[in-house]
Parts: structure tokens; C-alpha cells; sequence
């Protein structure tokens, strides 16, 4: 997850220099495409059928450099306010799916919250 959409990155199957950038909203890819280093754009592949339906190759020197810039531009303390604050008041260029995706966020949080609280429930139950 980052503040300007939800991927998936995972090794190419078949170009070891590259990573398939999968994601469930193609604004996302969009919006990562125009941040990565090199240019042009990159083509974003429809996969209706599959798990995550818009896919996209990048090589692997361009995904490490946006990652490094993206971790060393982090200037924030809450990353649900942050996403928030670029997706739905800078209104970057993913529509409605920008408060959708601050949505999203928030229920991943929630469903993600429950393993601290089962594993607190586990601990306290060993004591």
C-alpha cells in the first residue's frame, strides 16, 4: 500500500530485469506509471479474469529507485491521514476511487488490528 494506490509486486515470470506491478484499480498503475524514472509510459495490461485485473511491467532498477524516493520522501506520522490527504484533497488523478481507496485503507486496518487483538487474547490466556 502506498498514498497513491494499492500494488502487488512480484518477479516477472519470463524477463528476470523486470517486476510485474499488479493492481485492482487501473487509476493506481496510472498514477505509479507517472512517477516512475523512465519514460514513456508504460503499457497497463487488462486481466479481467485474473486475481489482480491491470498489470503492468517495470524493470526492476526503475521500481527500486521510485521505492527509495518514495521511502525517503515520507514525511508523515499517519499513513490512513496521509493517503487521505493526497487522494482526496490534492484530488490526484484517481477520481472517485481516491476515497474509496482511503476506505479501503481504513477496513485493512481494522481486519489487520484483529491479529493484535487475538494475539493479546492468546498471550493473556497462557498467563
Amino acid at each position: 500500500m502506498t498514498t497513491i494506490g494499492f500494488f502487488s509486486i512480484v518477479a516477472h515470470r519470463n524477463i528476470s530485469s523486470a517486476v510485474l506491478v499488479r493492481a485492482r484499480a487501473r487509476e493506481h498503475l496510472e498514477a505509479l506509471d507517472k512517477e516512475l524514472p523512465a519514460k514513456p509510459p508504460r503499457e497497463i495490461e487488462d486481466t479481467p479474469d485474473a486475481d489482480y485485473p491491470y498489470r503492468m511491467i517495470v524493470a526492476r532498477r526503475d521500481m527500486a529507485e521510485w521505492l527509495s524516493e518514495h521511502v525517503h520522501a515520507i514525511d508523515y506520522d499517519n499513513f490512513k491521514n496521509a493517503a487521505h490527504a493526497r487522494a482526496v484533497h490534492k484530488k490526484l488523478d484517481i477520481g472517485e476511487l481516491g476515497a474509496a481507496y482511503v476506505r479501503s485503507l481504513h477496513e485493512v486496518w481494522s481486519v489487520m488490528r484483529n491479529i493484535t487483538i487475538r494475539k493479546v487474547k492468546v498471550a493473556r490466556k497462557r498467563i
